[in-house]
């Protein structure tokens, strides 16, 4: 199968795998930067607690009783996907910005995130946060994504909602910031818009990508060079290397359209920590920096 060819490029053209996930600053992520997703702040005891949970713990795909105790609750069900609505957004804004997570995300890091980028593009964010429901059902539901064209509920939910921002008159401009796990669940979005009759130019010039560590097999344009796509890898980012940062052993599997941009001196996965807080820098020739205010 062409995922196991995939899977073993990346693992045969990364130098340091640990690394490459959490680049080389690990101490000071954990212990000085309070931005990191790996900061010892975003993991006190319970969200430790719940994080370990979410890795080997895997939930039961049926409904919860409202009877349950909430502590059974949360280790054998989860949650679904949900869309998080900034507190600032309103029906003036006519430039929509969402955030769609990767795998092993809890709510106060998707937050941290979302203060982040609210901090650079001075705009209302919401965010699709796709929820974690064991390390085992994420890796998965990425399988899904990237080896078919299948819906997954985390996909079902961002094609909702796009789907309703692209049919809005008031909505002049979608801007999907999409990290890992994420940039899948958006390939999937958008090879299933023509369902919805959403493949036409009226609506996909609305559209504006911009996928980090984008790891799908295939992203891409519908009609006319649209939506408008960038992506960004570390050079030294094992995810990326699944996907716009391939090596040539596996170019054939990988078709995603758009700019790809590749850091030379990046290594590390984390969106936070390795692709945020020194974009201009380390992408001065991406199109998203005209959103970045200093």
């Amino acid at each position: 199968m062409a995922i196991f060819s995939i899977l073993y490029s990346g693992f045969k053209n990364t130098n340091n795998i640990f690394r490459s996930l959490v680049g080389y600053n690990l101490n000071k992520n954990i212990y000085e930067d309070n931005k990191s997703e790996l900061n010892i702040n975003n993991w006190r005891l319970l969200e430790f607690f719940k994080f370990i949970s979410n890795i080997f713990i895997v939930k039961l795909p049926i409904y919860c009783p409202n009877w349950m105790p909430n502590i059974i609750k949360f280790l054998f069900f989860g949650n679904n996907s949900k869309l998080i609505i900034d507190s600032n957004e309103s029906s003036e804004n006519n430039c929509k910005v969402l955030y769609i997570n990767g795998i092993l995300s809890n709510e106060k890091v998707v937050l941290e995130t979302k203060n982040i980028l609210t901090h650079m593009i001075k705009k209302p964010i919401n965010i699709l946060h796709n929820v974690t429901d064991s390390l085992l059902s994420d890796l998965i539901e990425c399988l899904i994504g990237k080896t078919t064209q299948q819906l997954t509920e985390p996909s079902t939910i961002a094609l909702f909602e796009i789907s309703k921002l692209l049919l809005d008159s008031k909505t002049s401009k979608i801007i999907i910031i999409a990290h890992s796990q994420g940039t899948i669940i958006t390939a999937t979005l958008l090879n299933n818009l023509y369902k919805l009759g959403l493949d036409k130019k009226e609506y996909l010039e609305k559209l504006e990508i911009y996928a980090f560590a984008n790891c799908s097999s295939k992203m891409k344009y519908i009609i006319d060079d649209l939506p408008y796509m960038e992506h960004f890898a570390n050079k030294e980012d094992f995810v990326a290397k699944l996907g716009c940062n391939c090596d040539k052993d596996i170019k054939n599997l990988i078709d995603i359209d758009g700019k790809i941009f590749i850091n030379e001196n990046g290594s590390g996965h984390m969106l936070n920590s390795h692709y945020l807080l020194n974009f201009k820098n380390n992408f001065p020739e991406s199109k998203f920096n005209i959103y970045i205010h200093d």
